[in-house]
């Protein structure tokens, strides 16, 4: 019997692990959202993007979800109209927007008009867009380049910065950097 004491305290301490030392376990927030996703065209999808259905929408921003088009694209839904995403610039808070309503003279007006009235919300379009409709040859210029369209939305470079990947707390509506130990409201607490 006391020869198999301690096989049997083995078996009890991995059947009842002590609780109090701390787990090797990565958040699961971190894990979901540490991968850059793509919708095929090899445009980087991070925060405060994220692509629905695909990345878990706490990964984002709220507002800013895309959904991936069959031919690769990114579309990102602005007043109502689904927009071709061109390109991103993480660095300048801004992206490129492709729509076939800029080459006519009637529909680009109210296109710009509606997106105008986003001014309040967390995208506007960028400095000089309002007067694409001026002229064919502007119309044909917005048609080729995208329109430019600024967002806003927590800043990430300190969470970044410090190992974390950024998100937002759904419940708490607020910016969450997440880091392998937890969820911290800026940035990752350095270990010691």
């Amino acid at each position: 019997m006391v020869s198999n004491l301690p096989i049997f305290i083995f078996i009890l301490l991995l059947l009842f692990p002590d609780k109090s030392t701390p787990s090797a376990a990565v958040d699961f927030h971190f894990e979901d959202c540490r991968q850059p996703m793509t919708c095929g065209d090899n445009q980087t999808i991070q925060y405060p993007f994220y692509i629905q259905n695909r990345q878990q929408s706490f990964c984002g921003y709220p507002g800013f979800q895309l959904k991936c088009h069959q031919n690769g694209h990114p579309i990102l839904n602005l007043a109502g109209r689904d927009f071709s995403v061109r390109s991103i610039s993480y660095e300048e808070h801004s992206l490129r927007l492709s729509d076939h309503a800029v080459s006519s003279a009637a529909e680009c007006s109210s296109l710009i008009r509606n997106l105008s009235v986003l001014a309040n919300e967390r995208f506007s379009l960028g400095d000089g867009q309002d007067r694409i409709c001026d002229g064919e040859e502007s119309r044909d210029e917005a048609e080729r380049n995208g329109l430019i369209v600024e967002w806003t939305a927590g800043e990430c470079k300190f969470c970044n910065k410090s190992g974390g990947y950024c998100g937002f707390d759904e419940s708490t509506h607020f910016f969450k950097c997440y880091c392998p130990d937890r969820p911290h409201a800026f940035h990752c607490t350095p270990p010691g």
